[in-house]
């Protein structure tokens, strides 16, 4: 490695390489966190720095562990912070009642941030640095063209809600009028869903001449129709 090289301190354990360690993680935990907090997410600037710091402070006890008593397994606390980070990511996660998930880039975030807080921690700066810069480009650059891919999809997920119950036997042959495919069905039990009314989660397959917004725009003129939104996950 051509840090290692060129200042062989920072791969030893010393005060001056513990400081840069977890200064730099610092630094490359609050870059991941930034997009997470402009888009409003929980966990984001902070969260992720500290997510980063700890998984390098980690690495570097495991590191002076192996050093000052011998033996031992170099990753074997990096390991548990691989795996044990998923509480965080689990809290992230949530899916509403109209079955819209948000929360996976966000909690991918977290378990990258201690990735690179686990190469940092054992003096693999370079690739920890160039992991960083992939990372917000997957966050930032990304995002487009993953938004442009999903709209010029045919198959989408449709949350409906119904007056009644005896409406979507209508609906149903109203979609099929128009060559839109139903490829499943999912019905609602959510107790928040009014008293009443009937919800479920429908995967549409739209033909080529119609789109995304014809297809909405279609199942919002039927009658009976209370409310309906794509599930985007």
């Amino acid at each position: 490695m051509l840090l290692s090289q060129t200042f062989p301190v920072l791969h030893e354990i010393s005060i001056v390489s513990i400081l840069v360690r977890l200064i730099l993680a610092l630094v490359c935990g609050g870059i991941v966190g930034l997009d997470r907090n402009r888009r409003g997410r929980p966990a984001g600037f902070r969260t992720h720095m500290l997510v980063c710091l700890g998984a390098a402070l980690v690495m570097v006890t495991n590191q002076y562990i192996s050093v000052m008593f011998g033996g031992g397994d170099p990753a074997r606390l990096g390991a548990q912070v691989i795996s044990g980070i998923g509480f965080l990511g689990a809290g992230s996660i949530i899916i509403t009642r109209h079955y819209q998930v948000t929360g996976l880039t966000t909690a991918a975030g977290l378990w990258a941030s201690a990735c690179v807080g686990l190469a940092i921690g054992i003096g693999l700066y370079e690739a920890a640095v160039l992991a960083c810069v992939l990372i917000l480009i997957a966050e930032k650059l990304l995002r487009a063209p993953g938004t442009k891919v999903r709209d010029r999809s045919r198959c989408f997920d449709f949350y409906v809600e119904f007056a009644d119950i005896s409406i979507i036997g209508d609906f149903i042959l109203a979609l099929q009028e128009k060559n839109i495919n139903i490829e499943e069905i999912t019905r609602s039990t959510d107790e928040t869903v009014k008293r009443g009314t009937i919800a479920a989660v429908f995967r549409i397959n739209v033909p080529p001449e119609l789109g995304k917004n014809d297809a909405l725009a279609l199942i919002l003129k039927l009658q009976g129709v209370q409310y309906t939104e794509e599930v985007v996950s």
